[in-house]
């Protein structure tokens, strides 16, 4: 319980973050290696998919955590936790590989952590 709720608030600001870059903001630095500043119009929409991804992903780690109700069977719910925590494993891996000081320094650890309370939400929990 206690590694869903750290791994929901490590992973919030990683949320803020692409809910900035699809609105414009300046902080295009922390993704894609720090190659613009600002993400032009025309790239923004794999932003929108990642960040409804991001949110079911928060909404299972709560639920597999026990904070919220499971909505689906939790047999189905912990087997998309184990993607969601590998997905989480992989994207840490690429940022820190990452061009970009900002990505590595900010974004790969809030990934890390977030990985790394999913795997131990979904191992005390299932």
């Amino acid at each position: 319980m206690i590694s869903a709720i750290i791994g929901a608030i490590s992973f919030t600001p990683v949320i803020i973050l692409y809910f900035l870059i699809i609105l414009g903001a300046p902080v295009g630095e922390y993704v894609m290696g720090g190659k613009k500043r600002i993400i032009p119009k025309e790239s923004r929409p794999p932003f929108i998919t990642a960040l409804i991804v991001q949110l079911i992903l928060l909404f299972i780690l709560l639920q597999v955590g026990g904070i919220i109700p499971f909505l689906l069977e939790p047999p189905l719910t912990c087997g998309i936790g184990y993607f969601f925590a590998l997905y989480l494993l992989f994207n840490a891996a690429i940022s820190l590989f990452s061009f970009s000081r900002k990505e590595k320094l900010f974004v790969a650890p809030l990934y890390l952590i977030t990985s790394i309370c999913f795997w131990a939400t979904l191992l005390l929990n299932s």
